[in-house]
């Protein structure tokens, strides 16, 4: 019988992008992957890995979602004036921006320590993918508010940038996963601090 490869359903629809399409498919009448297996099967186990275990790095849109913002802010006027001058909208702009910038740099100390083949580069990239998606997710959505009811509208570009920032943080491992995956990492490293243990005064009934 001839072995085939065929999609179960057409390519699902997106809320956002730029994503790769995805499908379901199945294999008919396909061999393991080994030197005695089908050319559908081989082509299956070559072209997999590479789809699995490649990490494409998408521009998080926080940059674009708060330079729009600061725009919008000097040029939307109320009360006779830039709502950019309101105290409010001030401390939204300052607050984007700084934890854009943090992102930034914990991005950077994630790439220094990956070219100085650093240990436990786990940890250092799940705090990096968590970090810089959440802080995506809340200042696009902050520019959002800023924009007001405009921001909602199609034809403003923050309401783009806001859906792209969402699925940062679900695709490559959702966030509640890399959470868990700092976690026990810093729970392991915990024995490089045992010298601590003699400042903690734990009744021995507590341990």
């Amino acid at each position: 019988m001839r072995d085939s490869v065929a999609a179960s359903n057409p390519a699902d629809r997106k809320h956002a992008g730029p994503i790769p399409q995805t499908v379901d498919e199945w294999l008919e009448f396909v061999a393991a992957a080994d030197e005695q297996s089908t050319p559908a099967a081989r082509a299956l186990a070559e072209t997999l890995p590479a789809t699995v275990q490649h990490d494409e790095i998408e521009r998080v849109p926080a940059q674009g979602a708060l330079d729009f913002a600061t725009v919008y802010a000097t040029e939307r006027h109320q009360f006779g004036k830039p709502i950019s001058s309101f105290q409010m909208v001030q401390q939204m702009l300052a607050d984007m921006a700084i934890k854009v910038e943090a992102a930034r740099a914990l991005i950077y100390t994630a790439a220094r320590a990956v070219d100085a083949g650093a240990p436990n580069l786990t940890k250092m990239a799940a705090m990096c993918k968590t970090y810089a998606t959440d802080v995506a997710m809340e200042v696009t959505t902050n520019a959002v508010q800023i924009f007001g009811g405009n921001g909602y509208m199609r034809n403003y570009p923050v309401e783009k940038y806001m859906r792209d920032a969402k699925i940062t943080q679900i695709y490559e491992g959702t966030n509640q996963i890399q959470r868990l995956v700092i976690a026990r990492n810093i729970i392991k490293e915990a024995a490089e601090h045992s010298h601590l243990k003699e400042y903690i005064p734990v009744p021995e009934a507590l341990r």
